[in-house]
């Protein structure tokens, strides 16, 4: 039963500002100069949905063998990844995002079949965001380069945004929802790989302040998954932390922190990043090298885990030499009864022995049936020798 569930299991707007400035010594240059107020972070998103409406989007479409993906000239974020072979999009959006910068209209300069170049410019930056898509596989690049323009060093310091998770979809009544919808919606979960471990997330439909998280360390990739798929997001430049931001009850945000960054004069800083959206099979997740495969967990206990990672490592090699998974997971069935059965047999030479035992056990009560004390409390030596010789009595009938 394990093996047959195991194989049975094989976006809203982005966050708005929250430390997006550029600064050089004590100047500071911000996206906006507008005073901003204190507001809750619902009133944020409605901000955000406004100031969209009122510019004019454009959504680039990149087309591979396996992916789908949708780029907004708004930020010039990833708006939908959509992975074609399955026919599915996992619900997030402003993937890549740079925190200040999320509501600008970018401009298009250069676009191919399998490539889009987005630029922004002010009076002292320019912004430049590449999205390359591999033709045959799960694999998406995405390169953020910010120019200096000015003739003097800028520090920078900003985040970007991995990925917005938008639930809204799920937050109904179980009435409205499919069973399906009811049963996977709490295998959602969000990932972050960084020096510090794996912290993870289950149940990620539904969201709460007490989600609020920021720590420090580098990190070595975020991630998504539900039932079957799973996104992946690998920063090729040095993060100094991460932080975690309930936007409301149905939107989380992923931010990857890089810190204070010098930025030459008339100089440039490269911020690339590698994203896998895609199956979640070990195979496609490992030939990458970035340790992508940890994002799969089966249990919480770290013992039942791994005895599932190794029935589905048996699988997967039997699989290899028998392109039949029914056939495979009757010879696992095989193999697990097998390599149990040793125990198995124990347990029922056991129980043998006990039945055998039993009629002299009614006996011994029988003949102590008005002294329940001395068969209860073996205060009687009678009763203790009657007990020792009953048991060498049935050691004897057995092995001799």
């Amino acid at each position: 039963m394990l093996v047959v569930w195991l194989y049975s299991l094989n976006a809203p707007k982005p966050q708005p500002p929250l430390s997006s400035e550029l600064s050089e010594e004590k100047e500071v240059i911000e996206p906006s100069t507008a005073p901003q107020k204190a507001v809750s972070p619902e009133a944020m998103m409605e901000s955000v949905e406004a100031k969209k409406q009122n510019l004019q989007e454009k959504v680039e479409v990149l087309n591979s063998e396996k992916l789908k993906v949708e780029i907004s000239n708004i930020g010039a974020s990833l708006k939908n990844v959509e992975i074609k072979e399955y026919d599915t999009s996992l619900p997030l959006s402003g993937i890549n995002d740079i925190t200040g910068y999320e509501n600008r209209l970018f401009v298009e300069q250069a676009s191919g079949e399998n490539e889009v170049k987005y630029v922004f410019e002010d009076e002292t930056l320019r912004i430049e965001k590449t999205y390359t898509i591999s033709p045959n596989d799960y694999g998406l690049e995405a390169g953020v380069k910010i120019h200096n323009k000015t003739n003097m060093s800028k520090l920078a310091n900003f985040d970007i945004q991995s990925y917005l998770i938008e639930m809204s979809s799920l937050d109904k009544k179980g009435k409205e929802l499919s069973r399906v919808q009811m049963r996977d919606r709490s295998l959602n979960e969000y990932v972050i790989n960084s020096e510090n471990g794996i912290y993870r997330k289950a149940g990620a439909f539904k969201f709460s302040s007490k989600e609020m998280r920021e720590e420090r360390g580098s990190v070595f990739w975020t991630g998504f998954r539900n039932r079957y798929f799973c996104f992946l997001l690998k920063p090729e430049y040095k993060v100094s932390g991460y932080k975690i931001n309930p936007v409301n009850e149905t939107s989380l945000s992923i931010d990857l922190i890089p810190g204070e960054v010098a930025i030459p004069a008339n100089g440039n800083v490269q911020f690339d990043s590698f994203i896998y959206a895609g199956p979640e099979k070990i195979n496609d997740l490992q030939k990458y090298g970035f340790g992508f495969e940890k994002i799969q967990k089966y249990y919480k206990f770290g013992l039942f885990d791994g005895i599932a990672k190794l029935i589905a490592s048996l699988m997967r090699g039997l699989h290899k030499f028998i392109p039949s998974w029914g056939i495979c997971i009757i010879l696992i069935s095989i193999i697990i009864y097998f390599s149990m059965y040793p125990l198995t047999l124990r347990g029922m030479l056991s129980m043998k022995k006990m039945q055998a035992l039993q009629p002299k056990i009614v006996q011994l009560r029988e003949r102590y049936k008005d002294n329940p004390k001395k068969l209860v409390k073996g205060a009687e030596i009678a009763g203790a020798m009657a007990l020792v010789d009953l048991i060498l009595d049935h050691d004897k009938t057995v092995y001799v």
